[in-house]
Protein backbone atom coordinates (compact mmCIF):
# COMPACT_ATOMS: atom_id res chain seq x y z
CA UNK A 1 0.00 0.00 0.00
CA UNK A 2 1.62 3.32 -1.05
CA UNK A 3 1.70 6.24 1.75
CA UNK A 4 -0.05 9.12 1.52
CA UNK A 5 3.21 11.29 0.39
CA UNK A 6 4.47 8.68 -2.71
CA UNK A 7 0.41 9.14 -3.50
CA UNK A 8 1.11 13.17 -3.88
CA UNK A 9 4.38 13.07 -5.34
CA UNK A 10 3.40 11.04 -7.54
CA UNK A 11 0.27 13.21 -8.32
CA UNK A 12 2.58 15.76 -8.91
CA UNK A 13 4.51 14.65 -11.91
CA UNK A 14 3.83 15.89 -15.43
CA UNK A 15 3.08 19.13 -13.55
CA UNK A 16 4.69 22.85 -13.63
CA UNK A 17 5.65 23.83 -9.91
CA UNK A 18 7.55 27.05 -8.52
CA UNK A 19 10.38 26.51 -6.12
CA UNK A 20 12.95 28.40 -3.85
CA UNK A 21 16.25 26.60 -4.73
CA UNK A 22 17.96 26.17 -1.60
CA UNK A 23 21.51 24.61 -2.30
CA UNK A 24 23.13 21.97 -4.05
CA UNK A 25 21.47 18.66 -4.18
CA UNK A 26 23.41 15.19 -2.53
CA UNK A 27 23.87 14.50 -6.42
CA UNK A 28 26.62 16.03 -8.05
CA UNK A 29 25.73 18.54 -10.97
CA UNK A 30 21.93 19.00 -9.05
CA UNK A 31 20.48 21.62 -7.31
CA UNK A 32 17.20 21.56 -4.94
CA UNK A 33 14.84 23.18 -3.26
CA UNK A 34 11.39 23.44 -2.10
CA UNK A 35 7.79 23.79 -3.05
CA UNK A 36 5.18 26.14 -1.24
CA UNK A 37 4.18 22.58 0.19
CA UNK A 38 7.64 21.67 1.54
CA UNK A 39 7.92 19.20 -0.90
CA UNK A 40 12.11 18.57 -2.09
CA UNK A 41 12.60 18.38 -5.42
CA UNK A 42 15.96 18.44 -7.25
CA UNK A 43 16.44 19.06 -10.62
CA UNK A 44 19.80 19.12 -12.90
CA UNK A 45 21.87 22.34 -12.75
CA UNK A 46 25.12 23.55 -11.99
CA UNK A 47 23.95 27.33 -11.91
CA UNK A 48 24.96 28.51 -8.13
CA UNK A 49 23.23 31.74 -8.75
CA UNK A 50 20.03 29.97 -8.91
CA UNK A 51 20.35 29.45 -5.26
CA UNK A 52 17.69 31.51 -3.15
CA UNK A 53 15.82 32.34 -6.09
CA UNK A 54 12.73 30.87 -7.26
CA UNK A 55 12.46 28.74 -10.67
CA UNK A 56 10.08 26.87 -12.04
CA UNK A 57 10.31 23.15 -12.16
CA UNK A 58 8.18 20.54 -14.39
CA UNK A 59 8.09 17.33 -12.48
CA UNK A 60 9.61 14.37 -14.13
CA UNK A 61 9.79 11.15 -11.09
CA UNK A 62 8.88 11.07 -8.04
CA UNK A 63 9.89 9.38 -4.94
CA UNK A 64 7.84 8.62 -1.35
CA UNK A 65 9.51 12.47 0.07
CA UNK A 66 10.73 13.89 -3.17
CA UNK A 67 10.63 14.60 -6.99
CA UNK A 68 12.73 15.23 -9.57
CA UNK A 69 12.01 17.70 -12.48
CA UNK A 70 13.61 19.96 -15.00
CA UNK A 71 13.61 23.77 -15.27
CA UNK A 72 10.73 25.06 -17.41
Amino acid sequence: MKSVSSLYTASMVGKEFRILVNGHDRLDGYLSGLTEGKIAVRFKSDDESLIGNFVNVKIVKSSDFSAEGEIC
